[in-house]
């Protein structure tokens, strides 16, 4: 070999060596670079599956507080309807009682209702064409146990059941459907009570 290949198989030694250490550098650069950059995607990885997770549990907890909240409302929704169905069905039976048990239940309310004074008592013309030959004495006897006097009144005022007192110029209306109206929350908490208590 002469001196000349010498110097040309020397230089591209040097060449090859020096290409062999800046790729082993370029590798180890690389090398660093790759684990940095796959530390930093795993910690925005986690960072993002942390956050997923917590938007994803309160996402959950929405939807198990709405679909509670729904059945309650659902819940309630049925047990009012139940209480109005009972009420209505209470109240259809008052009025479709026989003669003699609806004027015996219309003395009770009377007993509550009546003032001590002197005032007039009207009836559904349903009830009138009904009512006992002797009501009228006992629906004084009501207003005398009260200290108080009341005639009953041969016109009819539009009511569904029960009566109207009039006193001077003060009408209390005592019909079923008015009682029931007063009394609606109250027989509603009652019946609440008597069924799902």
């Amino acid at each position: 070999m002469s001196g000349l290949d010498k110097m040309v198989s020397q230089i591209m030694d040097e060449a090859n060596h020096s290409v062999e250490r800046k790729l082993a550098k370029a590798n180890e650069v690389a090398g660093r670079l790759m684990a940095d950059a796959k530390a930093e995607v795993d910690l925005k990885v986690g960072e993002m599956t942390r956050k997923l997770n917590a938007e994803v549990s309160e996402e959950r907890q929405r939807g198990d507080s709405a679909c509670d909240r729904y059945r309650r409302k659902a819940l309630l929704e049925g047990k009012q309807a139940m209480i109005a169905e009972i009420l209505e069905k209470a109240y259809q039976q008052i009025l479709h009682m026989d003669a003699s048990a609806y004027f015996a239940y219309v003395l009770k309310i009377l007993e509550k209702h009546a003032w001590a004074d002197s005032g007039e008592i009207y009836f559904s013309q349903r009830d009138l064409d009904r009512m006992p030959a002797d009501f009228a004495a006992e629906i004084e006897q009501v207003a005398i146990v009260k200290g108080g006097s009341l005639v009953l009144s041969s016109e009819s005022k539009e009511i569904d059941g029960g009566f109207v007192l009039v006193y001077g110029g003060i009408e209390e209306n005592c019909s079923i459907a008015a009682m029931f109206r007063s009394g609606n929350q109250r027989l509603s908490d009652l019946v609440n009570q008597t069924i799902f208590a």
